[in-house]
């Protein structure tokens, strides 16, 4: 398994603390956000990472150079991150997308057993999720049986979200290399053809789920720390949460 981390964003919700900082290299608790995510990883087995970089994306390299514990690093450049999104962020990085992958955002903090209860699901294809709080934006997701029904896409209208969604993506994804070859990227290539460079990833995983009737597993990290920095207020949340 490979695990592929996307840390292209400008991060301009969580000015002033991006302006001179990749938003993956902000500190919780004295550790940047991606050093924390990294950790994890490499105690899990992965020996190779890539990651997609754009916003300040030499400072990632100088932080972490080639090299991170065990694991390698390969970096992918977004140079077009100001008018792009995470979907064009991952099929940068689609060349990588050759065997079963760990994939991650370099925006959320969390603790370990987060990542070691992914690796050890026996499901190929797993979706990472808790529950809705009233705190919470971004993308949120139905279920039935532990099976995700419905991708609630966030397009600024986030009081349907709050009605419509029970649960909510931790931005965390296992995908299988048969999944990835048959499903994903074809529909990220779809996607990118069509002019989406500018929507989350997760508005192609709803196309296959709505289309394809793909079985993705919500695996429930519920009771475990975790949290998406995405303002200087959630960062203040975080700092509190992993006191």
């Amino acid at each position: 398994m490979k695990a592929v981390v996307l840390a292209a964003g400008m991060g301009i919700r969580l000015r002033p603390l991006t302006y001179i900082t990749p938003k993956c290299l902000v500190k919780v608790k004295g550790k940047p956000i991606l050093e924390n995510a990294l950790e994890h990883v490499s105690r899990n087995g992965i020996k190779t990472t890539i990651i997609v970089t754009g916003h300040l994306g030499k400072k990632v390299k100088e932080y972490f150079g080639n090299q991170f514990h065990d694991i390698s690093l390969v970096y992918v450049d977004n140079n077009m991150f100001k008018v792009t999104n995470n979907i064009y962020s991952l099929w940068l990085a689609r060349e990588y997308l050759n065997d079963d992958i760990l994939l991650l955002e370099g925006d959320v903090f969390f603790e370990g057993e987060v990542i070691d209860r992914v690796c050890k699901c026996k499901y190929p294809d797993v979706m990472v999720i808790d529950g809705y709080r009233d705190f919470m934006n971004g993308t949120g997701i139905n279920t039935k049986r532990d099976i995700v029904t419905e991708i609630i896409l966030n397009k600024g209208e986030h009081q349907d979200v709050h009605h419509k969604a029970k649960l909510k993506t931790v931005n965390i994804y296992k995908f299988s290399k048969g999944f990835l070859e048959t499903h994903f990227i074809p529909a990220l290539d779809k996607c990118i053809m069509d002019n989406y460079h500018s929507e989350f990833y997760e508005f192609a995983l709803d196309r296959i789920i709505r289309t394809n009737g793909v079985q993705l597993k919500a695996l429930s990290v519920a009771g475990l720390k975790w949290f998406e920095v995405d303002t200087p207020e959630d960062w203040l949340k975080a700092q509190q949460l992993f006191r």
